[in-house]
């Protein structure tokens, strides 16, 4: 029996980033355009639509952070 998904940081990320990075963009002279469900959409509009989440580290959890090299700080 397969287990159901369970959203994670890593996985919402990467599946965000690949959803903007793999897909066909235009350049028309003065902005990029991309289509998404059948509606023309500038990079803009895109962004604004489908954003993608804040870079994560993905080696450290936020409740146990790295501490070796705090005494750069």
């Amino acid at each position: 029996m397969r287990k159901p998904n369970n959203p994670t940081a890593v996985r919402d990320f990467l599946k965000a980033r690949d959803f903007r990075y793999n897909r066909a963009w235009h350049y028309d002279g003065t902005s990029l355009t991309t289509e998404v469900n059948g509606k023309i959409l500038t990079s803009e509009e895109f962004d604004e639509k489908y954003p993608i989440p804040k870079r994560i580290q993905f080696y450290l959890a936020e409740e146990n952070p790295d501490t070796t090299k705090s005494y750069l700080l």
